[in-house]
């Protein structure tokens, strides 16, 4: 298995195996340049920005770049608790997300750790590397993601960064046999704030119990957070998209999109339309499109 993606400048394409194997082809030549990272496996995708690349191994996350002659370099490496083994529900030991960037060259790197009794939301220095904060996230026990967080900088009234940036981080703990999953609730935010020392604190702000174990998605647009997941009453298990206010953690509304088997999205990414009002999530047999009622 591997992930690619082009350079922040598009001069190089950038790519990563599971066998820990990271390397770089340049666009115009062909030219192939390769990193392995010894005794560690990359089961995450990485993240791409203009102060260089973050590769998420399963012992540490990595900022890497390549120099005028294409040769990768590391910037900084930050290790992180990888936890005593796999959880329940994940694919692998070690964190289970992807890397997401948050704010420009001077703002953070957020991935998850593995930890015991609990995982924390690790938020990174993207300059040096530094755990700038960390918060422990749902219950003690049945604590794990294995998807992507989704964050962004908050802005001040005049459109400028405001020193805060917000993520969300799905529970994906569970021991799930297809086609039955059975994830541990939430969704939880938590907020990095800048202090006047230029220190962070961390700070949760709300945890949800809605569920599920698919890629959710936050809409800027409308400030809804989207997830998929199953009802639990009745002989005929119904399906759902549901939506919750991103400032509060209230669920907004749930739309039944249908009944059994292959309703069922297993893991699955749900997609939002660039113009809004139309969501669509990936099912078993197929695909689901839910639109807007009213402009």
């Amino acid at each position: 298995m591997a992930w690619v993606l082009p350079d922040w400048d598009g001069t190089a394409y950038w790519y990563a195996t599971t066998a820990g194997m990271v390397g770089t082809v340049d666009r115009e030549t062909g030219s192939v340049r390769t990193m392995r990272l010894e005794g560690e496996i990359i089961e995450n995708a990485f993240a791409v920005g203009e102060d260089g690349v973050y590769i998420l191994s399963d012992y540490a996350l990595y900022r890497l770049r390549h120099d005028d002659e294409g040769a990768i370099v590391v910037d900084w490496r930050t290790e992180y608790d990888r936890g005593p083994g796999k959880k329940a529900g994940h694919i692998t030991r070690g964190s289970g997300t992807s890397v997401t960037l948050t704010g420009d060259g001077d703002g953070l790197a957020v991935i998850t750790d593995n930890a015991e009794p609990r995982i924390h939301l690790l938020f990174v220095r993207r300059s040096d590397g530094v755990v700038v904060c960390s918060a422990p996230v749902f219950e003690a026990g049945r604590s794990g993601t294995d998807v992507s967080t989704v964050g962004f900088e908050l802005a001040d009234g005049g459109g400028r960064p405001a020193g805060i940036h917000s993520v969300l981080v799905e529970n994906n703990w569970g021991r799930h046999t297809f086609p039955r999953s059975r994830p541990a609730p939430g969704l939880t935010r938590v907020d990095a704030i800048r202090q006047d020392d230029g220190s962070y604190r961390c700070q949760e702000v709300w945890a949800s119990d809605e569920r599920s174990i698919g890629v959710f998605k936050l809409s800027l647009g409308n400030g809804l957070a989207y997830m998929y997941w199953r009802g639990d009453d009745g002989p005929v298990t119904q399906w759902y998209l549901t939506a919750l206010d991103w400032r509060t953690g209230r669920t907004v509304y749930k739309v039944r999109t249908g009944a059994g088997l292959g309703y069922n999205n297993w893991a699955g990414a749900l997609f939002l339309h660039p113009h809004g009002g139309l969501a669509y999530s990936t099912t078993i047999f197929g695909l689901v499109a839910v639109r807007d009622g009213a402009d």
